[in-house]
């Protein structure tokens, strides 16, 4: 080979060797930057003793050699696809330098290689954001991510690739969050009405937007949370005062706290604060598996819409405990319902606490207030029954003794007021009236004249009453 093809193959190797430490720093710190200084030295070290040894054919076969030992280290690192992504960039970088040198020798590689090459990068620049839905006015940072996501994909050293919708996340491309050398940023798109937990396994990270987010080394999805305005409904058993188990169907509708949406304007609103204390605050249980005849013992994590649940349960447990049986279920107060009151004491204890948590509470209510066996509901309705009719026999004898008592003062009082009226007919006749049976029967017979013309008595004598008085004064009178 002439001194300027040796001049242009050592300084295409410097050239190597430079691009790859500055591509290994950005893609892996200081160790990328280390591992592929080495491996870009050994690949033009090859290249040199090719061409050395037998000129352009040695460097031909020097670079199909490099190509194959990229081939093999790409597959043992990475996927496939990395294996043939490291395999033909070497041969694609090779060839762009050869088409300049043959162009224009030293001048075609400083006017057409290290040209292409910059174009390459600025066009994957360009394109990577734009098979990413990244937010408008997305920050710099996001766009040179998207690049290394563009990379790191192509070479099979992603981070998993999530999609969350309905509460689910699923993995659309896999991928080693421990991954070390050249590993790219892993991808989570979620619907505007969901957000994640992102942890390393020992922290909470981030909690994203909704829409595009990145994760980074160790880093994973904890937990989808859901923004929307959520119910659960969950029957509890509960102890009254006086020792009786009852059932309730209880149901709380909630979200996470959203401050005065929707009078903002947004859209299923994040408060990233209210959603770190709402995971912060969920409950883990130990747990104690028998495997291989030995206790296990783990650790169970609840979700955070679990904490309503169990914070809807401890306080209509609470509540229960402060009424006896009868006055939750017996009908002994018709004016007093218990069941209003257990939901007035529920919603605001529920605003209390929840709200320390970053959950707000819409509402809450409960169902009928049954015994948990249904035996004791119907020896239950036999006491019931039994007092009632007891109440009942009750009511009806004072009911007859009041009838009885009425009947009697009304005849007492009808019988004083006929005598009454006798006495005073006879004393309007004095003495010039003879005093004989038929005058008594005529003034007795004047004094019902009389009393059936009052009109509550009207109303209570029949039709014909009259015509049978008047029938008997002419009868009297007819016998004088």
């Amino acid at each position: 080979m002439d001194s300027a093809a040796w001049i242009a193959l050592r300084g295409s190797a410097v050239v190597t060797v430079v691009l790859a430490i500055v591509f290994g720093y950005w893609m892996n710190q200081k160790m990328g930057a280390a591992l592929l200084f080495v491996l870009s030295g050994v690949a033009c070290m090859i290249c040199i003793a090719g061409a050395s040894l037998r000129g352009e054919v040695g460097l031909i076969v020097a670079i199909v050699m490099v190509a194959a030992l990229a081939y093999g280290l790409g597959n043992r690192l990475s996927e496939q696809r990395g294996a043939w992504t490291v395999s033909l960039t070497w041969v694609g970088w090779c060839a762009v330098s050869a088409l300049g040198y043959v162009t224009a020798r030293i001048a075609g590689l400083v006017l057409i290689t290290l040209p292409s090459v910059a174009l390459f990068w600025i066009g994957a620049y360009w394109l990577a954001p734009k098979l990413l839905p990244l937010r408008d006015k997305a920050p710099r940072s996001d766009r040179l991510k998207s690049l290394r996501a563009l990379l790191t994909y192509t070479l099979g050293t992603n981070y998993p690739y999530y999609t969350v919708e309905n509460r689910k996340a699923t993995t659309q491309v896999k991928g080693n969050p421990f991954q070390q050398f050249f590993a790219g940023p892993g991808i989570v798109i979620t619907s505007c009405d969901h957000t994640v937990i992102v942890t390393n396994n020992f922290k909470i990270t981030q909690i994203p937007d909704p829409g595009l987010a990145f994760t980074e080394r160790y880093e994973a999805i904890n937990e989808v949370v859901d923004l929307r305005a959520q119910l659960h409904a969950f029957t509890i058993e509960a102890i009254t005062k006086d020792g009786i188990r009852i059932k309730v169907l209880t149901f709380v509708p909630f979200r996470i706290y959203a401050g005065d949406w929707p009078r903002s304007g947004a859209a299923f609103p994040l408060r990233k604060s209210a959603a770190f204390q709402a995971v912060q605050a969920r409950l883990i249980e130990p747990l104690r598996e028998q495997k291989d005849g030995a206790v296990v013992e783990n650790r169970q994590t609840h979700a955070w819409d679990e904490t309503v649940d169990i914070v809807a349960t401890r306080i209509v447990r609470r509540i229960v405990s402060e009424y006896a049986f009868d006055d939750l279920c017996a009908p002994y107060q018709p004016q007093r319902e218990p069941r209003n009151e257990i939901i007035q004491r529920l919603r605001q204890d529920l605003k209390n606490e929840l709200s320390t948590v970053g959950i707000e509470p819409l509402g809450g209510g409960i169902s009928n207030l049954l015994p948990a066996d249904d035996q004791l509901l119907q020896q239950r309705i036999g006491n019931w029954q039994a007092e009632w009719e007891r109440r009942i026999t009750a009511e009806i004898g004072r009911g007859e003794a009041d009838y009885i008592r009425m009947v009697e003062s009304a005849r007492a009082q009808a019988q004083a007021e006929m005598i009454r009226t006798i006495s005073e007919g006879f004393e309007r006749a004095g003495t010039s009236e003879q005093i004989t049976s038929e005058v008594i029967a005529l003034r007795f017979v004047e004094a019902l004249e009389k009393m059936i013309q009052s009109p509550g008595v009207q109303q209570a004598l029949p039709p014909a009453s009259a015509e049978t008085v008047e029938a008997m004064k002419h009868s009297i009178e007819s016998h004088r």
